[in-house]
């Protein structure tokens, strides 16, 4: 009786943390949903739109420079869809102007816009598709902690975790690509490890249209397939078995897919260097680390500034996670997440910390494949010390039931503050959009001119125009101040970098009044003047 009421208290537990568990992965689905334009949609999304709709900023900015002034009409024009530019221009804008940005997420993004985009706003649509492949990665990790662990529990941690992890609600929410690799990532280790239980036909088939989906998502992706190609021969103890030969086929026939968009990186190499030339930029090998460090803490919880300790116990659970995983797990689960979690560390990161510290490993999306790596050695921790069949101590489980629903509460809390906000701790550029725009929109007839020499100024109006007045009208020129027409304004504001120029040349006409100084960034300057006329 006794035996059978203790076993009944564990079932309970267990059922009731089960709940708990559910109960944060629908919390993570709600918060995903709701306010989907509440924040800033900041430099990178307005590039991608433009990408999306078919334009390079070149032609942006000819076809602006043609005309006395403009509208929010006029710029919102480069930011949906229209009957002038279909898919092929799409594509041939990245190729022009970012090859290194492969095509699949822009295609399927103006193929949702132009399903969607007449029944919300432009911001509420495109990123609704990037809601709508974060919860489709929701039942696709499942699947692959299932495959890896044969485990429905740790499947249900891992995505209770990912739920409410704010590096991937941010993402769910952001017109950007690495969304979509978060999904492919997910779905290629799982077919992976189908093929290998499997090893059929139809499998590797699978497998190898996902090798080519995710090229063609995000180039760092040949890094997994390196990493699983390492697995396949560490558990086949280097032999050509038929599970060895089977990938090996499977590869090459991925990159067979990928071979037309190898030729256009080849033949755009120097456009590449151009637009990637911020990766190689040294910031100091400690400044590396300390940044790094913070990615890795906004995996789990953002919560701003001066909570050093919660990131130093998330390094210490992260670690025993990891040596809980070697020792305890079988020598097949343990390489397959040590190679998934290391792979882009000793290929991105440890070079790039050797060479002085660039800036290319500051970005948190190159390491995706780590932090999905991370995921599942924690689920499988916490699932072994859950397990109402493991042997440990009822203190124990206790205590690590308390870490888990912590660090689960420290994500939702991150989620909730995220989704209220108007901007995100990703948002590197134009993020002051919206308190420049309610500055510019307190005056009478504002016009907003900018020097399209500096050709990042026409993108940050871009921005302007999402949140600004509708009333509001631009001008652009060039650096020797033709065609500009101030004469019908009221109110008038310089805007962006590369304008002190013109700032010293009306100042006998003009009293310059810096609202908003950002002249100290180089790349994409959102600084404000207003132009007060002088008396008399």
């Amino acid at each position: 009786m006794i035996t059978s009421n203790l076993g009944n208290l564990k079932k309970l537990s267990s059922n009731w943390f089960s709940i708990l568990l559910v109960a944060i992965i629908i919390l993570g689905i709600v918060l995903r949903c709701i306010n989907i334009d509440g924040r800033v949609y900041w430099g990178d999304e307005i590039v991608t739109s433009l990408r999306m709709s078919g334009y390079t900023t070149e032609e942006v900015v000819q076809n602006l420079s043609s005309k006395s002034s403009f509208s929010v009409l006029d710029l919102q024009e480069y930011q949906r869809p229209n009957a002038k530019n279909d898919l092929t221009t799409t594509v041939k804008g990245l190729i022009v102007e970012e090859a290194q940005h492969t095509p699949i997420y822009f295609i399927l993004a103006r193929l949702w816009i132009q399903l969607f985009n007449n029944f919300t706003n432009g911001v509420t649509a495109i990123r609704s598709f990037s809601v709508f492949i974060s919860l489709v990665s929701f039942p696709c990790l499942y699947w692959l902690c299932c495959e890896l662990f044969k485990s429905h529990y740790v499947g249900l941690i891992s995505v209770a975790m990912f739920a409410v992890s704010p590096f991937n609600f941010v993402y769910a929410q952001e017109a950007r690509p690495p969304v979509i690799w978060i999904l492919g990532i997910i779905i290629s280790n799982a077919l992976f490890l189908r093929c290998i239980r499997l090893n059929t036909k139809f499998d590797w088939i699978a497998y190898a249209i996902s090798i080519t989906f995710n090229l063609y998502t995000f180039l760092f992706s040949f890094l997994v397939f390196v990493g699983h190609g390492i697995y396949i021969f560490i558990i086949q103890k280097f032999k050509p078995t038929k599970l060895v030969i089977s990938y090996l086929i499977a590869i090459i026939l991925g990159i067979v897919g990928f071979v037309p968009w190898i030729l256009i990186l080849f033949s755009n190499l120097k456009t590449i260097s151009s637009a990637i030339g911020w990766s190689s930029e040294k910031i100091g090998a400690l400044n590396l680390l300390r940044m790094t460090l913070n990615n890795l803490r906004d995996v789990y919880f953002s919560l701003g500034d001066g909570y050093a300790y919660l990131t130093f116990i998330l390094l210490i659970v992260i670690g025993f996670s990891l040596y809980h995983l070697i020792n305890t797990s079988s020598s097949k689960v343990s390489y397959f997440v040590l190679i998934l979690f290391g792979m882009n560390i000793v290929s991105i990161l440890l070079p790039d910390i050797i060479n002085g510290g660039t800036k290319r490993s500051a970005a948190s999306r190159y390491f995706i494949a780590s932090y999905l790596g991370l995921n599942l050695a924690l689920a499988y921790l916490f699932t072994s010390f859950t397990s109402s069949l493991s042997s440990f101590s009822k203190h124990i489980k206790i205590f690590n039931n308390l870490v888990v629903t912590s660090l689960l509460a420290l994500g939702l809390i991150s989620c909730i503050s995220i989704s209220q906000s108007g901007v995100s701790f990703n948002q590197a550029t134009y993020r002051n959009i919206d308190s420049i725009s309610k500055s510019i929109s307190k005056y009478e007839d504002p016009l907003v001119i900018a020097n399209y020499k500096y050709t990042n100024n026409v993108i940050g109006m871009i921005g302007l125009s999402y949140k600004i007045r509708p009333n509001t009208q631009f001008q652009i020129f060039d650096n020797n101040y033709q065609k500009l027409d101030v004469s019908t304004s009221k109110s008038i504001f310089v805007y962006g970098g590369n304008n002190d120029g013109f700032i010293e040349t009306i100042k006998d006409t003009y009293e310059p009044q810096l609202i908003f100084d950002d002249r100290n960034n180089l790349c994409c300057s959102e600084t404000l003047w207003y132009l007060k006329p002088r008396q008399g």
